[in-house]
This record gives structure tokens, C-alpha cells and sequence, in this order.
């Protein structure tokens, strides 16, 4: 597996809540192909903590991949939501967890924004 993804599930592997995630409580299994296989992961989301593991069982939202896609999004180098809209990117079962999802992903290019800038949807006032 690549570094930055890697890197992307340990982090939230520590089991510290995660603050962009709010009170999101929801399960994504990644799938990431390379060279014909398929590699499993799991996040189990409860009230913004997240639980890595690796499986293949059901969950909310399932978001299929190739790996060196995922590669990119883990470092930065490229956006879910445009990826999903040029079929990169399979997107089966809550549409919103991917917009959720996306927030854990680092800012473009390296970019530092500020929280509400990557909020798709908020309500203001």
C-alpha cells in the first residue's frame, strides 16, 4: 500500500474523535483496486470517533476506487466529490457520507482552509 494512504488510516486509526466529522455516526467501506485485487477497509464512524479495520461486510456507504486514485485524495492531490462526478470514483449508499467523508481528506494542493470553507451545505444564519 502507498504512504499517504497509509499515513490516512492510521491517523484515524487512533480512535481520537474526529472533529470534522461532528456527530456523524456511520459506517464507509473503502474498496481500492490495484493490479486486480481488491483491499478492504472499513470505518465505523459513532458521534465523530472513528474505528479502522479491514472487511468486506456491508455498510451506509461503499466507495469503490482505484488505489492510486486514493493515493491522491489521502495527499491532497485530488478532490472525491470531482473524482465521483468524472466516474473515477463508485459511490453506492449515502451520498452524504461521502461529502462528510471528503472533510477528512487533506486541503488541495496543500492548502490550509478554514472549516467552513469545506462544509458543502451549511446553513447560515
Amino acid at each position: 500500500m502507498a504512504d499517504a494512504t497509509t499515513r490516512f488510516f492510521e491517523r484515524l486509526g487512533r480512535g481520537e474523535p474526529e472533529p470534522l466529522l461532528g456527530r456523524t455516526t456511520a459506517s464507509v467501506r473503502l474498496d481500492l483496486e490495484s493490479d486486480g485485487q481488491t483491499e478492504h477497509w472499513r470505518l465505523d464512524v459513532r458521534r465523530g470517533a472513528v474505528a479502522v479495520s479491514r472487511g468486506a461486510g456491508p455498510a451506509d456507504c461503499v466507495i469503490r476506487t482505484d488505489a492510486a486514485l486514493f493515493e491522491d485524495l489521502a495527499s491532497g492531490r485530488a478532490n472525491a466529490m470531482a473524482a465521483t462526478l468524472r466516474g473515477q470514483l463508485v459511490l453506492e449508499g449515502n451520498p452524504a457520507l461521502l461529502v462528510r467523508f471528503q472533510r477528512l481528506f487533506p486541503a488541495p494542493t496543500g492548502r490550509t482552509m478554514k472549516a467552513s470553507a469545506r462544509t458543502v451545505g451549511r446553513r447560515r444564519g
